[in-house]
């Protein structure tokens, strides 16, 4: 039963991404916050990070230009 269930959360999560504007200094400790706008929802994540330079090729930035943001190929059913 309990198998069950986390494979029916997992079938059902997201798991959103972002590029800062500024590229944060080492050690800078960036706040998370996440919300929705529907209450059945639930939101689990992290508060904050510290950047760490060479943990996360994304969050580096560097000489690399940032990919495009994807493309929503399949409306969600709803306003998150």
């Amino acid at each position: 039963m309990a198998f069950q269930q986390v494979a029916e959360e997992l079938r059902r999560q997201y798991s959103l991404g972002y590029y800062p504007k500024k590229t944060p200094q080492a050690g800078e400790r960036r706040n998370i916050k996440v919300r929705v706008n529907r209450p059945e929802l639930v939101v689990r994540t992290r508060d904050s990070y510290v950047f760490q330079p060479g943990a996360n090729a994304t969050a580096q930035g560097g000489n690399t230009q940032q990919p495009k943001p994807p493309v929503l190929k399949k409306d969600l059913g709803g306003t998150f």
